[in-house]
């Protein structure tokens, strides 16, 4: 009996070992194809009775994308974590896949859940793994991608889908089936406590390894931001110091790189992005970027030793995080019921220092004369050097609008609805005809960026506000403001908002005449500002939208 445990033992163990993934089997000179990683994750759920596989999205090639669920015991829907008074968390992977270490990194940790001695986070925790987002783009691997890059010499995918989107850029519009799917069939079915998104930056240089930024919109609960900033993240950076030597930056840029002096400053807080996305809905989230010039093998183990940290972090204090959600959810809704004592909702906002300095690792820069023009010039030398400068970590509101208490869309706008839908925004429609004083826009000038990005022609208007009396027909659509997603509705609808469904040209053809090039008049959406009886019905249904391919 006991050589046949040890037997077995032996066995498990070099079933284990066998489990590598690309990186490992290569000795980290290639990266995993889209049918790589579905072996590992067909081989990982034989292996364990934790892993469930599932298909939330198909790409343009027609991919299945794999949402991976570990959990004990088995579960595949969000219902059943609740039942059992336990939290998903998500790791985000390979949205960019020429960034392919958050990829591979979240192999290595599932398999370290899975198989090896990080297990007992199922006891608090879901762990929701997406490693692949992108998979037509993963498997455009050649080595002309991201020559800059420090490996793998093999090559790595590119940027886009195979439509040539950007998925880091679709977050609003929901272009692509990958964001509709992550968006409807993940964060807003799941509503993980935190969400982990994986990249890698070529950046400004520097002696760091990884970058890492809370959601930066203002509209975000401030203590999801103050939470990350004060608590989370700097344990999670002294435990990697300590325990790997990892060094770990707030995530930025020098705004002048041959000037260091005048700051370090983080990207932009518009919901687009993955990470603001997910702030907008009140849920916490990481950007966790490595860089491009440190070495491929590096770049993995600092991301699966991260997304390891921040995971084991929020099994610690699960509490804490639970109850800021929870507080978050709770004034949010108390907001939509009483907007008149509510805080404005931000449509725009601009970048602001922190009190504290930033401590940047970096190189000295030496200035030269050139010998041939006599011009200045700089170099960037291998001499270390610590720069103590201001962190430009923030954004501020710029412009702001008062909170309404519901916005009011036609029986037509199906297209808009539809898109709020998939964002999880609740909608309900008018039971009987009614006659409003609501606020409408006056639009005064429309302004198109004149070139085309991610698909689409960008806008700004100026518009101005204006009381009306209207009749909005049965069927009209409700969108509450006392609800979770208030805030994001909010900025998708808002005309001036600056990353909002007019910005992406949802509301072009009731913008401007085609005939005359002038303003229409009204912007189609309503706001009633104070709180009233509202007959009405929940819209429970998803309309069909043009060129949407089914989600699996």
């Amino acid at each position: 009996m006991l050589l046949f445990m040890i037997a077995s033992l032996l066995f498990a163990s070099g079933e284990k070992v066998k489990l590598l993934t690309i990186p490992e089997k290569t000795n980290f000179k290639e990266t995993s194809r889209y049918s790589d990683v579905i072996d590992f994750l067909t081989n990982l759920k034989e292996k364990s009775d934790l892993v469930t596989v599932t298909f939330f999205a198909t790409s343009h090639e027609g991919k299945r994308i794999p949402l991976v669920i570990l959990s004990r015991p088995k579960i595949t829907e969000p219902i059943e974590a609740l039942s059992l008074g336990k939290r998903p968390v998500l790791i985000v992977a390979d949205i960019h896949p020429g960034e392919v270490c958050a990829k591979e990194a979240s192999l290595m940790l599932m398999r370290d859940i899975a198989l090896g001695d990080l297990s007992y986070l199922l006891d608090k925790l879901v762990v929701l793994v997406v490693p692949i987002l992108n998979p037509d783009g993963n498997d455009r691997i050649s080595k002309k991608n991201r020559p800059r890059q420090k490996g793998p010499e093999g090559g790595v995918g590119v940027r886009p889908n195979a439509l040539n989107f950007d998925l880091n850029r679709d977050f609003v519009k929901l272009d692509s089936n990958e964001i509709r799917g992550l968006v409807s069939q993940v964060i807003t079915k799941w509503r993980p406590l935190i969400t982990l998104n994986g990249h890698t930056t070529d950046g400004s240089p520097h002696r760091g390894d990884l970058g890492c930024a809370p959601p930066l919109n203002p509209n975000t609960y401030h203590k999801i931001f103050d939470y990350e900033m004060e608590k989370l993240l700097p344990y999670v950076k002294q435990e990697l110091k300590k325990k790997y030597g990892f060094e770990i930056y707030m995530y930025g840029n020098f705004r002048d790189r041959y000037h260091p002096e005048k700051g370090w400053y983080t990207y932009s807080p518009v919901p687009h992005f993955d990470t603001n996305y997910v702030g907008m809905h009140n849920l916490m989230a990481i950007l966790a970027e490595t860089y491009a010039y440190i070495p491929y093998r590096r770049r993995i183990e600092v991301t699966r030793r991260f997304d390891e940290a921040v995971i084991k972090f929020i099994y610690d204090h699960l509490n804490e995080v639970e109850n800021i959600e929870k507080e978050a959810f709770e004034k949010t809704i108390k907001w939509g019921k009483n907007p008149a004592s509510s805080p404005e909702i931000v449509l725009k906002a601009k970048i602001a220092p922190l009190k504290e300095p930033i401590v940047i690792k970096g190189w000295k820069i030496e200035e030269r004369i050139d010998e041939k023009t006599g011009k200045k010039t700089y170099a960037i030398t291998k001499i270390p050097v610590d720069y103590r400068i201001p962190f430009y970590g923030k954004f501020v509101p710029s412009k702001k609008v008062k909170r309404p208490y519901a916005y009011l869309l036609f029986p037509y706008e199906k297209d808009i609805v539809a898109k709020l839908l998939l964002h999880g925004i609740k909608v309900e429609r008018l039971l009987k005809p009614m006659e409003l004083e609501v606020e409408g826009y006056l639009v005064k000038k429309v302004e198109s960026w004149g070139r085309i990005y991610q698909g689409h022609h960008p806008t700004r208007v100026e518009v101005e506000p204006v009381k009306l009396k209207k009749i909005f027909p049965k069927g009209t659509y409700v969108v509450p403001m006392a609800q979770e997603g208030a805030n994001l509705a909010s900025y998708l609808l808002e005309p001036e908002s600056d990353d909002g469904f007019l910005f992406w040209n949802f509301f072009d053809s009731e913008l401007v005449s085609e005939f005359s090039g002038r303003p229409r008049g009204e912007f189609p959406v309503y706001r009633i500002l104070s709180p009233i009886l509202l007959p009405s019905s929940l819209v429970e249904k998803h309309f069909p939208l043009r060129c949407i391919e089914k989600v699996e």
